[in-house]
């Protein structure tokens, strides 16, 4: 069966001079540009805040959808093929001499696949921080990548998984799930992902995939319950509940963003003492004037993936030799 592809959560637009054959240790840093970022080239001045987060929605189910098939045998791999439109973060930059900026699609992505960028630069160290985004009409804070031989690796670490059927990805485990600091989630009822740790037996037992090119966090449906019902008891009284028009997401209010100022902060533990901390305005999207929705979704199959809206505002670090993952909020 041929193998289906995904687009690479982050594209670049390179070029590179005859002589280049591996980036300097020296740490370069560029710009990411978001696709709804008036900066992107898929910028739809058009669309309005709420329509960006519905096609935000929409892109993150699909992107969960067609990487489950690798679980079902339908032989799906994350790897990125040459097409930069199904990007969700943009940059350019040129190496080189002379320094000649080209619109032409390098082969791209921070995977571990072949063709991923790391790769192709021998890169084994590199870090981003992907900033809060404004609405239409604004930039929002500023995103970027780090890539050398010598990037200081900030904050706590957790380990990085070669999952079986997803070797090109980056896999880690979920020690606790806390809400204002309470923990919602036991380590018994484990994030699963249908997959094998490398000289583990048996099936399950996998973790979220830290994935910068899907939007939403989509969690596997055990853990999902334990934060649909805290998150809900965490709501301030007086919010009407309300089905979401599109059937996106599964829990809604009639209410605006300042309506959950004062909702806990959800929190992600992650073996090795690593954390993710998501603020209000990361745990939930408006969808139109009247209506926010929460923006963790529920997975029904196992794969769990940790979404590029949870990861704002923090430093991630990869060092892939010592196949470890970092996490430090960015201030």
């Amino acid at each position: 069966m041929e193998k289906k592809r995904l687009s690479t959560p982050v594209l670049l637009f390179i070029t590179f001079s005859s002589s280049f054959t591996k980036i300097s240790s020296k740490p370069i840093r560029v710009p990411l540009i978001h696709r709804d970022s008036p900066l992107s080239p898929h910028h739809d001045p058009n669309l309005s805040l709420y329509d960006r987060n519905r096609a935000s929605f929409a892109r993150s189910i699909a992107r969960h959808a067609a990487a489950s098939t690798s679980a079902d045998g339908g032989g799906f791999v994350l790897t990125p093929p040459l097409t930069p439109e199904m990007g969700e973060y943009y940059t350019r930059f040129w190496v080189g001499t002379p320094q000649v900026l080209s619109d032409l699609a390098g082969g791209t992505g921070l995977a571990r696949g072949p063709l991923s960028l790391t790769n192709q630069l021998l890169v084994k160290t590199f870090s981003y921080c992907l900033g809060f985004r404004g609405d239409q009409d604004e930039e929002g804070s500023p995103s970027f990548l780090l890539f050398g031989d010598d990037i200081p690796m900030k904050g706590n670490s957790t380990p990085m998984y070669r999952a079986q059927g997803r070797e090109t990805q980056y896999t880690i485990s979920v020690d606790s799930i806390t809400l204002g600091g309470d923990q919602i989630y036991d380590t018994q009822f484990q994030i699963t992902g249908p997959w094998r740790r490398p000289g583990g037996g048996g099936g399950g037992g996998g973790g979220p995939v830290i994935d910068s090119g899907t939007e939403m966090t989509i969690i596997d449906t055990r853990a999902f319950n334990f934060i649909y019902d805290a998150v809900r008891g965490a709501v301030k009284t007086g919010l009407k509940e309300v089905d979401d028009p599109k059937r996106q997401s599964e829990l809604c209010y009639e209410a605006t963003m300042d309506d959950f100022e004062t909702v806990p902060y959800l929190g992600f533990h992650f073996r090795g003492g690593a954390e993710l901390v998501l603020c209000p305005m990361k745990m939930f999207v408006p969808v139109r004037d009247d209506i926010v929705c929460l923006a963790v979704l529920r997975s029904y199959n196992g794969l769990s993936i940790i979404g590029n809206v949870a990861q704002q505002n923090y430093m991630v670090g990869f060092d892939l030799d010592r196949e470890l993952i970092y996490f430090e909020p960015y201030m």
